[in-house]
């Protein structure tokens, strides 16, 4: 029987053997880990074309987070030609478009940043 060696970037953690973690395929007792063997990729069967890798005859594709519309964005959609909506629906979508105000993180940092938030908020109405 050999101890469970986990390494992290904090350090090399040891879990003692008590008889059945040693095992391919056995689960850590109230965690999702499962321990299976460990089995070394050939390059050779690796091809990367693009967003596209293929890995032992499996593809992968990279996928990216869509990207948060600027608040340049929005004016330019609202203040497009064929846009009918009041003013009071650019103000709501500015709104919409601002971040949460953050809770107590320790220092007084989210004062400000809320007080800020707040303060945008209501010079817009």
């Amino acid at each position: 029987m050999t101890n469970l060696k986990i390494t992290t970037p904090s350090g090399t953690f040891e879990i003692p053997d008590s008889g059945y973690l040693s095992s391919p395929g056995t689960v850590c007792p109230k965690t999702p880990l499962h321990i299976r063997e460990m089995t070394e990729t050939d390059i050779s069967k690796v091809l990367i074309e693009g967003d596209t890798a293929t890995i032992n005859g499996v593809k992968y594709k990279r996928l990216e987070e869509p990207k948060p519309p600027t608040l340049l964005h929005i004016v330019c959609e609202w203040c497009d030609d064929d846009n009918d909506l009041p003013c009071g629906e650019l103000v709501d979508m500015i709104e919409q478009w601002l971040p949460d105000e953050l809770e107590y993180d320790g220092e007084e940092y989210h004062l400000g940043w809320n007080d800020a938030l707040r303060t945008i908020k209501d010079k817009l109405r």
